[in-house]
């Protein structure tokens, strides 16, 4: 954790979609399949009281996906 990073030139917020540098990348149709096996599970954790908001948009992004 305390070694220089190995990318000085790429944002800290490289990878996600917000702050500089490039976003997450878009889940294709092979991953929307995978995630489908999933999604019961991620359902009943997106639905737990503790869960956070982010979490149940997410889940609710997947599904929605799946569902075209």
């Amino acid at each position: 954790m305390d070694a220089p990073t190995q990318y000085p030139e790429r944002p800290v917020t490289d990878g996600v979609n917000a702050g500089a540098g490039n976003g997450a990348p878009d889940l294709d149709e092979e991953d929307l399949l995978r995630l489908g096996s999933y999604m019961p599970v991620l359902k009943f954790v997106a639905s737990l009281p503790n869960a956070t908001n982010a979490t149940r948009q997410y889940v609710r992004q997947l599904a929605a996906r799946q569902a075209v």
